[in-house]
């Protein structure tokens, strides 16, 4: 009987040799899917909490939503540099008639100065930094792109396939002293995302995070800044 079993294995291993290749690359495929399928819920997750945190982040959040009140915030636009070695006609004349003064848009805003949507200045990745007197809407437009970002609006442009990542800065535990941080700086932001958002699997979030910064697939949204 047990020659006849090992017979009828090795049998068995000859026969299925060929389709191991096969069995191993649709295993690996299996694990790579099981492992995009949980990063891809943690993802939309994300997106949910965002979305919930954003809709309250205006001073009538008990009555209203953001979604009930808000008036789309535009940014005043930097006016068009001038190089004397290539000089360029500017239909825009407006752009001249008033100076630019970043610290007081509300004035630029009165003599219909150019400007331009947060999403349109975020679509070539650049690190943009809104100011404004306390009480002109920064917080409300940080708010209200990560409620775009979080549904994917076509309004949210380039970013609607990014993760939005919408935290004070307040809520950051940063030590005094660099070292402490550790070996991965973005440590303080993944606290504060697990303390946003309480429904996520904590041992996931790490390496999310982590992976999500390095392919350049965050939108990090900060509020408080002027407040440092």
């Amino acid at each position: 009987m047990g020659f006849l079993a090992a017979s009828i294995f090795w049998w068995l291993v000859t026969i299925t040799r060929r389709y191991w290749p096969g069995l191993r690359t649709r295993i690996r495929q299996q694990i790579e899917a099981s492992k995009q399928q949980r990063s891809t819920g943690l993802g939309e997750k994300i997106r949910r909490e965002t979305l919930i945190q954003a809709q309250g982040a205006h001073i009538a959040s008990s009555l209203f939503s953001l979604d009930e009140i808000i008036v789309p915030p535009l940014l005043l636009a930097p006016p068009q540099q001038i190089d004397p070695n290539n000089p360029t006609i500017y239909d825009d004349s407006k752009q001249w008639q008033f100076p630019y003064l970043p610290d007081w848009p509300e004035l630029s805003a009165e003599f219909g100065q150019p400007k331009l949507s947060i999403s349109q200045c975020l679509d070539n990745k650049v690190n943009l930094a809104i100011i404004g007197q306390p009480g002109c809407g920064k917080t409300v437009a940080l708010a209200y792109l990560a409620s775009q970002i979080s549904r994917r609006s076509s309004e949210a442009g380039l970013l609607r396939n990014h993760i939005p990542i919408f935290i004070h800065v307040g809520n950051l535990d940063i030590p005094q002293e660099v070292e402490k941080l550790g070996s991965n700086p973005l440590t303080p932001i993944i606290k504060a995302v697990s303390n946003l958002v309480p429904v996520m699997s904590t041992s996931q979030l790490p390496n999310f995070l982590s992976t999500a910064f390095e392919q350049d697939n965050i939108c990090l949204l900060m509020d408080g800044l002027d407040e440092l």
